[in-house]
C-alpha cells in the first residue's frame, strides 16, 4: 500500500554515493554563470545599480574578480 523511501527513490546506497563529476560540473556551471553576470555589471546604468543597491565602484570591483572567486567580499 505505502512505499518506503528506498522503494520510491531507489536504494539508499545509491542515494548516498558521492557524485564527484556532477559536483564538479555544478561548480563549473556556477563559475561560468558568475563570470557572465560579472561581465554585465559595468554596462548597467547607474539607476539600475542604485535599484539593486550597488555603487558604480562596487560593480567595477566585482567585475574585476576572478571566475573561481565565489566567496563574498569582506565588509570593512
Amino acid at each position: 500500500m505505502f512505499q518506503t523511501g528506498a522503494a520510491v527513490f531507489g536504494s539508499t546506497s545509491q542515494a548516498l554515493r558521492p557524485r564527484p563529476w556532477a559536483d564538479f560540473a555544478a561548480a563549473v556551471r556556477l563559475a561560468i554563470r558568475t563570470q557572465v553576470t560579472r561581465q554585465q555589471l559595468p554596462d548597467l546604468p547607474d539607476h539600475i545599480l542604485a535599484d539593486i543597491g550597488v555603487s558604480r565602484s562596487a560593480a567595477l570591483a566585482e567585475a574585476a574578480r576572478q571566475p573561481w572567486d565565489l566567496t563574498p567580499p569582506r565588509r570593512r
